[in-house]
Order: structure tokens, then sequence, then C-alpha cells
């Protein structure tokens, strides 16, 4: 029926609701894997690569709203509240908390789908857009689309905040902040603190060094 299979995250604690849309979706060949808790989004968002999140709002564990926001600390992912909730107070704060679009419960599995892959169609064509977007210092390779940081023959995940750091060091103050925010995110030392980065700089950059940026100039 579709060319590309796509990967499906639905958040859903209604198990009977999330087991029927789950099926559905699959006869429309969308991949879905199903959590019931909120507070467990993360951690399965984080196992594998997903093109878009089925998200609902009242979850135990964890509220949708707050789990929303979560994700947009990491990815750009496309994410679909499907929710009882319908007031037009609760679609401005869940737009506005990053979601990409907004169904109220009981929906349509076809217009479901159809949304689903409307987002994922957008996300992948601005990952296209942007796939010639590496940038080499060195050894040191930072892949924009991919989020990927290769150096010293490994490879490691970096999340969008951190390769929008890279970039931003790059051409504001050379080779030497850019090989010390790489070598410091390929050791694992831009920390996280729960479901967010830590504010605290990597130990080894000189903080004065960004402040030269011509951009921080005014």
């Amino acid at each position: 029926m579709f060319a590309d299979e796509l990967h499906v995250l639905l958040v859903e604690d209604d198990v009977r609701l999330g087991e029927a849309t789950r099926r559905y979706l699959a006869s429309q060949s969308l991949a879905v894997d199903v959590v019931i808790d909120g507070a467990a989004v993360l951690r399965r968002f984080r196992e594998r690569k997903y093109d878009a999140i089925v998200l609902d709002w009242m979850l135990p564990g964890c509220d949708g709203l707050t789990v929303c926001r979560a994700l947009r600390q990491e990815s750009d992912v496309p994410i679909v509240f499907a929710t009882p909730r319908g007031a037009l107070e609760d679609r401005i704060r869940a737009l506005a908390a990053g979601a990409d679009d907004y169904l109220t419960k009981p929906f349509s599995g076809r217009e479901l789908a159809a949304r689903i892959r409307a987002h994922a169609r957008r996300a992948q064509g601005k990952l296209r857009s942007s796939a010639s977007r590496k940038l080499r210092v060195g050894e040191i390779e930072l892949d924009v689309a991919l989020r990927t940081l290769r150096m010293g023959g490994r490879e490691v995940t970096v999340t969008g905040y951190e390769a929008n750091l890279l970039l931003l060091a790059t051409p504001c103050a050379g080779v030497h902040v850019f090989d010390g925010l790489a070598a410091n995110m390929g050791n694992g030392l831009v920390y996280r603190s729960g479901d967010r980065l830590a504010d605290r700089r990597p130990p080894s950059i000189n903080p004065t060094v960004v402040s030269t940026c011509p951009s921080n100039q005014r």
C-alpha cells in the first residue's frame, strides 16, 4: 500500500483503545509501539528512531504536556496529540509546548493515519534538505541531519541542542572550541539531568572564548 513503513510511538493508557489504534495503524503500513505510562516515553524514544509520536494528555506517571516539552528538548520528531480534552485553551497549550497537531477523541483512524504521514513527510523533507549539512574539523565530523558525531573511529549520537551548540561554536570561535565541545560530548561529559540537559558547560571549555563570538558583541 505504501512504499515506506513509518515507525510510530503511540502513548495511550487505555489498553483497549491503544490496541485498537495500533491494529488499525498497522493495517495502514505503520509500525506502532505502544506505551501506557508517560514516564516511560523518553526511555522508549531513546531506544529507537521514531518517525512520529501520538500522545495522549492524561497519562499515569507523567502527563502528556510535560512529556511533549521534554521531547522537544531532544528532538523535532512530529508529535500529534490525541486526547479527549477539546477546549481551545488545551489546544493552544499543547501547540505551545511543541505539538505539531491536535486531535480530539473520538477521532477517525483514517484521519490519524493521514496526519501522521503528512507530518512525517514534512519532517523527512527537512532532513533531506539538510542532508548536506556536514561539518568537518580535523578528524571530527558532525552530521547535522542525522545528529551524529564521528570522532576517533567511533560514532556518538548528539541531541539537537548539542548539534546546534557545535554549529554555533565553529564559525564563532574556530577549531579549538569545536574540538573541546566535541571531545566532551564524545566522552559523555555533556551531562544530562533527568530528561534535560544540565545547565553547565563542558569542563574543558573556556567560557571566555565563546564570549568573543562576533554575534555576542554588541
